[in-house]
């Protein structure tokens, strides 16, 4: 039969550990305490932030706390983006001027990896649609499902 002894920190019964080493807490305890010193751990590694002066994220490890801290990244981040409204317009003019015609975002899917135009992933969160691009840019919105070239 298996002895029990009681957890140092909650009091509840451990198992004897028949040839192993003595345990002083429970599983659930020791989960705890693990948790515990982890966060201990991320407060001594924190940083202050060089917008706000709010704590940073310490999870990165010592030495490694992020520079800003979580809303004031998300804001430098917009701010500091390539692809503004305003340039994925002025690319989209400067297609029509290289190729003479308005492009269709098949165009741009294969031609966005050389820097010149923006992925339809920019052109989404911008402008919400590909629709909504041909809108600010002073051109008509294609029909959905359309396949054919419109001239500018």
């Amino acid at each position: 039969m298996r002895q029990c002894t009681q957890c140092v920190i909650c009091s509840g019964p451990i198992p004897d550990q028949r040839g192993g080493s003595a345990i002083t807490c429970c599983a659930d305890c020791g989960r705890e305490n693990a948790r515990r010193k982890q966060r201990g751990r991320r407060v001594r590694y924190q940083g202050t932030c060089v917008d706000c002066g709010r704590a940073t994220d310490g999870s990165g490890g010592y030495g490694r706390a992020a520079k800003r801290c979580m809303a004031c990244h998300a804001q430098h981040m917009h701010e500091s983006r390539h692809w503004t409204r305003e340039r994925i317009v002025a690319s989209m003019h400067t297609f029509v001027e290289l190729y003479g015609r308005i492009p269709s975002s098949a165009d741009i899917y294969r031609r966005h990896r050389c820097g010149l135009w923006p992925a339809q992933t920019v052109v989404d969160r911008e402008f919400g649609s590909w629709n909504g691009l041909m809108v600010a840019c002073g051109w008509e919105p294609v029909p959905v499902g359309s396949r054919r070239k419109v001239a500018a």
